[in-house]
């Protein structure tokens, strides 16, 4: 099952049938720049182990004052009381909103903490796949 560029399997692909069951989903989207956020992803999914990533609440920020990018949009996620900046909407999909009351809502449907590098594996990863209101 896919999800914008994001192709879902497992625990993902049924919440993503579990979200579309109750909302109008439009797309999704595999946050940016969690590479160098791996801290605030790994606390998040710690605090999020002992229940389920679906306890953990996400939503979309504006930050205008973003020295890259004046039309940034943050990802936050808030789980065990603490909300954490996590990364970015990936600037190729070109958002651009004048208000953070006409940011679309959003729902976590994958995410997992940094992974420490291997042969196989060269990279760290920490991710956080989300799905769209649309």
């Amino acid at each position: 099952m896919s999800l914008g560029d994001l192709a879902l399997k497992d625990e993902a692909r049924d919440r993503l049938l579990d979200l579309r069951d109750r909302y109008t989903i439009g797309t999704g989207f595999r946050t940016a720049g969690t590479m160098y956020r791996p801290e605030a992803v790994n606390a998040s999914c710690e605090a999020s182990r002992y229940s389920d990533f679906r306890s953990v609440d996400a939503r979309l920020e504006l930050e205008p004052s973003n020295a890259f990018d004046e039309n940034a949009i943050k990802v936050l996620l808030s789980s065990g009381g603490v909300e954490r900046h996590v990364g970015y909407v990936p600037m190729k999909l070109g958002w651009q909103y004048s208000s953070n009351a006409a940011l679309p809502r959003v729902w976590v449907v994958k995410m997992g903490p940094l992974v420490e590098a291997t042969p196989q594996n060269k990279k760290k990863l920490a991710h956080v796949w989300l799905a769209v209101e649309g």
